[in-house]
């Protein structure tokens, strides 16, 4: 009987200690699994940072393009603005001095 109980108390001692291994290997595993789901997520996380990064560089260089398309139109309107107003200035002048002239020969 007694032998019997040692053998039992032995039993349960290798079957705790299987346990214990086993829930270690378990922790282990999901150390393991948490360590590459949270490399998994760094790497999605740098993916998607760095399609940000892109997206907000094109954003930046398609409003440059823009703003210096719009620089180009502005110069463009202000050289035509110039130059009517030149073309229109001789004309007044040109009326000024015809009336001068005219006023003269009165």
């Amino acid at each position: 009987d007694k032998k019997k109980k040692e053998l039992d108390k032995k039993k349960q001692e290798e079957l705790k200690k299987k346990d214990q291994d086993k829930k270690k290997k378990d922790g282990d595993q999901k150390k393991l699994d948490d360590q590459k789901k949270k490399n998994q997520d760094d790497k999605k996380k740098k993916e998607l940072d760095k399609k940000k990064q892109e997206e907000l560089k094109k954003k930046d260089q398609d409003k440059k393009k823009k703003d210096g398309d719009q620089k180009k139109l502005d110069d463009q309107k202000k050289k035509l603005d110039d130059k009517n107003k030149k073309e229109l200035d001789k004309k007044k002048q040109e009326e000024l001095k015809k009336k001068t002239q005219d006023q003269k020969k009165k």
